[in-house]
């Protein structure tokens, strides 16, 4: 068995060993069901990627954001 599997198999051991003693205690976990419904979970973002704002500092010269 590869690493890779062996770890993904402990990880997931020990996410049930988890949730079975958080239901011993009455905690109820909500796992949610597909990746859309995290999305609609997170909060909107504002304003331009990160990956726009380091464009246009690329762009920039440095000169020019240097007061004269």
């Amino acid at each position: 068995m590869s690493s890779e599997v062996e770890n993904l198999l402990r990880t997931s051991l020990v996410d049930e060993e988890v949730g079975r003693v958080f239901e011993r205690m009455g905690i109820e976990i909500e796992v949610p069901a597909s990746p859309e419904v995290v999305k609609r979970g997170r909060p909107e973002l504002r304003g331009p990627s990160s990956e726009d704002l380091v464009r246009e500092m690329r762009g920039r010269r440095v000169a020019e954001g240097i007061p004269r």
